[in-house]
């Protein structure tokens, strides 16, 4: 998991991208897994934004 963090040019905003990856071998189909993933994701992620706001 990487997390960047980069300051608006007028220093009032942010913007946080992360990047999720994930690799290895396994004999199941992962991929059905990738939606929930992304979802606790974004659920964090709005939560910290929630917090930031205060």
């Amino acid at each position: 998991m990487d997390w960047a963090l980069a300051n608006s040019s007028d220093l009032q905003t942010a913007t946080l991208t992360v990047r999720y990856r994930v690799g290895g071998y396994t004999g199941n189909d992962l991929s059905r897994w990738a939606p929930a993933v992304e979802n606790v994701l974004q659920q964090q992620m709005m939560s910290f934004q929630s917090y930031m706001k205060r």
